[in-house]
């Protein structure tokens, strides 16, 4: 982790979020979810791929908390490799990441066969606008969310309501 980074670590399970101020600050609980849950229901996966260490934790322990299992990878090469034995229900994919970008790494998923090709794959992009959205549907990205992004819009690509 970073010194001055947005995400501290505390006791196993919980993570401390503060704001760019270090004035406000949210505990989550990591709860880890594995497989099947209670009822013996498949878990959905979910692929986070990230570069930065603090997003990539952030956006993981969100969807565990939100009942998915979460695959990561730190560049798009990593992605590939881990699409050969996994299937996620949805992908988030940073766009500007060494040795593999989002973009060429979403394209390279779309000329998979199914059940790859349709995977839902929403970008991490660093600037907002058409720009950023064009960028993305022509890579093959179903939508993108900007950073610095709000809990809530990474939930609401899940159809989930916002956390509480």
């Amino acid at each position: 982790m970073q010194e001055k980074g947005i995400l501290k670590p505390l006791l196993q399970g919980i993570i401390l979020i503060k704001n760019m101020d270090n004035k406000a600050f949210m505990y989550l609980k990591d709860e880890r979810a594995e497989g099947n849950n209670e009822q013996g229901i498949a878990v959905p996966l979910a692929m986070v791929v990230e570069n930065d260490p603090d997003t990539m934790l952030l956006i993981s322990v969100l969807l565990r908390n939100s009942g998915y299992n979460v695959i990561e990878a730190s560049n798009g090469e990593k992605a590939l490799a881990l699409l050969h034995t996994n299937n996620p229900a949805i992908i988030f994919m940073d766009v500007q990441m060494p040795v593999m970008d989002g973009y060429t790494a979403t394209r390279r998923i779309r000329e998979m066969a199914d059940p790859y090709r349709s995977i839902p794959i929403i970008g991490l992009v660093a600037g907002t606008g058409s720009a950023e959205y064009k960028k993305c549907r022509a890579a093959g990205m179903n939508d993108y969310i900007s950073k610095p992004f709000r809990l809530e819009e990474i939930l609401g690509k899940l159809n989930l309501p916002p956390a509480a």
